[in-house]
């Protein structure tokens, strides 16, 4: 029913307000409990446009492709990322753990790297 509406993941989440018609309303509860179990940082991320940075853990699964690195620097590799997902473009920034941080300087340096 989704598909037929040309609804797809992207869409995600959904509120009580959201839901298609088509969907039963005694269905609308449960959809709306276990739409949580499938959703993704990278969802918030494309749906959001104000959003600048989700972060993910090593053991989690990206929905990215990487396509090449854009350049690296002391504390970090940047690469362009095509979504798996919107096929959007975005860039990367993979941080280097133990850069070896030695005093104040490379300090401030390591925290403006991380607002941008």
């Amino acid at each position: 029913m989704f598909i037929d509406q040309g609804i797809t993941d992207i869409w995600f989440p959904f509120s009580t307000f959201s839901l298609p018609n088509a969907l039963s309303s005694t269905l609308h509860p449960q959809f709306l409990d276990v739409q949580k179990r499938v959703l993704t940082k990278s969802i918030d991320l494309e749906k959001d446009g104000g959003r600048k940075h989700a972060s993910f853990s090593s053991d989690e699964a990206l929905p990215f492709k990487v396509e090449k690195e854009l350049g690296a620097g002391r504390f970090s590799h940047v690469h362009k990322i095509t979504s798996t997902i919107s096929k959007r473009e975005f860039a990367q920034k993979q941080f280097r753990r133990g850069a070896g941080l030695r005093n104040a300087a490379e300090i401030k340096n390591f925290m403006m790297e991380l607002q941008c």
